[in-house]
């Protein structure tokens, strides 16, 4: 739904301060006059969430529950930086409900405590990153918005989550920026033969020890322009976990198809080739 110029303006003001509910009632009024039953459920939804916010107890409950009967039939919808959009997320939903945000990522600093309750797994596996936390009400970004997740995480959190949509591309970088995946062993000085096998070996079961903590079925190491691209298959989606330089990469293929990391990782190799050069797709 693309805004009227006028309730752009009103939108503005509002995300500039989204504590302001004389600013969110005026553009109520606004909406109510402009007529539609799209413009009369955005009024009506703002209403009752300002009227929950200066209430207690049942009456504020029976005032959100209302709301949120309507968001269904709201049709805005709006796309906000995670920088803004974090310390005022509960303002923000007496707006317009989470699912009608699209939260960015981009130069966003996650809180690490409340994602390391989430844990690197569960963030991986739930497409899930909390962006802030609120008396208990977390906000999560997700760009895999599945039905019971919100409890799930609300759960595995001690509180109660409420789901932003997020771009997916975001979301990958975002996963590696809050959990880096342990560097590679640092050089020594053995010789070089025996150092290139060892940072093979070392890092064939470095990965097949992560695919397995994060659930994956297979781990793929493909050829790319920039170098190897290590992916894990997690419940049937194929998650970038980190690029290689081509060196480790040919190393780390190499080895994957040795009969003594077959031997040591229980995983069986196969050729996963691209026109960059040869790789491996391990089944775990």
């Amino acid at each position: 739904m693309r805004l009227h110029p006028d309730a752009k303006a009103f939108v503005t003001r509002i995300l500039a301060d989204p504590t302001d509910i004389v600013i969110r009632t005026v553009f109520a009024d606004w909406l109510d006059d402009q007529g539609g039953t799209a413009n009369e459920n955005w009024a009506r939804y703002i209403r009752l969430r300002a009227d929950a916010a200066v209430s207690h107890g049942t009456d504020r409950d029976l005032f959100r529950e209302e709301a949120d009967q309507l968001a269904p039939h709201l049709k805005a919808r709006l796309t906000v930086p995670a920088t803004r959009l974090a310390p005022h997320f509960h303002h923000y939903l007496d707006l317009l409900p989470a699912d009608r945000y699209i939260v960015t990522l981009d130069g966003f600093d996650l809180p690490p405590e409340p994602n390391a309750r989430l844990s690197d797994v569960n963030a991986r596996a739930a497409r899930s990153l909390v962006l802030a936390e609120v008396g208990g009400v977390f906000a999560v970004a997700t760009d895999l918005p599945l039905p019971g997740l919100a409890r799930v995480l609300g759960q595995r959190l001690n509180g109660r989550a409420i789901l932003f949509p997020a771009f997916s591309v975001e979301m990958d970088a975002a996963l590696a920026r809050t959990f880096p995946p342990p560097p590679l062993p640092a050089p020594t000085s053995l010789p070089l033969d025996v150092l290139n096998r060892k940072l093979a070996s070392a890092a064939a079961a470095r990965l097949v020890g992560e695919a397995r903590h994060d659930h994956a079925t297979q781990i793929e190491v493909v050829a790319q322009p920039s170098g190897y691209e290590v992916r894990f298959v997690v419940g049937g989606r194929t998650l970038r976990k980190e690029t290689l330089p081509p060196e480790i990469g040919e190393l780390l293929v190499k080895e994957f198809f040795s009969a003594d990391a077959y031997n040591r990782l229980h995983a069986r190799a196969r050729p996963r080739n691209t026109s960059f050069g040869a790789g491996v797709q391990v089944d775990l």
